[in-house]
């Protein structure tokens, strides 16, 4: 987005929605995430795990693929094993909320962030830039940053907003072609 606003001539164009939108099946979990090895996230998402579990919150999944660091923390899940598309779409689908962590110096949307939308899910990201976006609500993101040490009551109890259908279809692969094709 920064260069888009530094260099008029080019057209912002984010990743996409690539997922069916989900059909309103009621969450399992509270929250869920997956990443690979990155030493910077995986402490993040210790701490996420610690605050959840100071709010008794016991009903959510963390899987981490080839660990940097490995801790003692409930429901964190160490492997080196693959886990299939699959799988972790059902695991996104039976969450109400989930965990996009970004890489230092990465300041761009990841499919985690469209997978939320698609899904009607809430995000946790320490994306900072996502505030910029027109889909960003308060209600659906909350955003930390590294030294954070809790996670809203309000955020965590309300339910999901739906964006205005203008502002998700924005987001969808079609527009997405319309954009890049120009038709």
């Amino acid at each position: 987005m920064h260069d888009v606003k530094q260099n008029h001539f080019l057209t912002l164009l984010t990743n996409f929605i690539y997922l069916n939108p989900n059909q309103n099946i009621l969450p399992k979990n509270k929250a869920f995430m997956i990443l690979s090895k990155s030493k910077e996230r995986e402490i993040i998402l210790h701490k996420i795990a610690t605050v959840l579990n100071k709010k008794q919150i016991e009903n959510y999944e963390f899987i981490v693929l080839n660990p940097a660091v490995k801790t003692n923390t409930k429901n964190i899940i160490f492997t080196k094993n693959h886990v299939p598309l699959a799988e972790v779409e059902q695991k996104m689908k039976d969450a109400e909320i989930l965990i996009d962590l970004i890489r230092d110096n990465q300041t761009g949307l990841s499919f985690r962030v469209f997978e939320a939308m698609a899904l009607h899910k809430k995000l946790i990201t320490n994306n900072k830039t996502i505030k910029d976006y027109d889909f960003y609500n308060p209600n659906n993101i909350f955003v930390i940053d590294n030294d954070f040490n809790d996670i809203s009551n309000d955020f965590l109890n309300n339910n999901y907003k739906n964006l205005p259908e203008e502002i998700y279809q924005k987001y969808t692969i079609d527009h997405w072609l319309k954009t890049v094709f120009e038709v």
